[in-house]
């Protein structure tokens, strides 16, 4: 992954797809949840292939 460019807060960048930082291509797929939920879209991105893309989400908060 890149670097933040200056003026983007890299946490914010790190989730660049959610914030529009990033385009998606075609279908995507996010899973919502707490930290476990990236750990199971790591494990569904070779599952999905080219198909469609994950897409890293931010994690819940309340």
């Amino acid at each position: 992954m890149t670097e933040a460019p200056d003026g983007v807060d890299p946490r914010e960048w790190h989730y660049g797809e959610f914030y529009g930082h990033r385009e998606v291509d075609g279908p995507s797929l996010m899973v919502w949840g707490n930290c476990q939920a990236e750990a199971l879209r790591v494990l569904l991105d070779p599952l999905v292939g080219d198909r469609w893309t994950t897409v890293r989400i931010p994690p819940c908060t309340s």
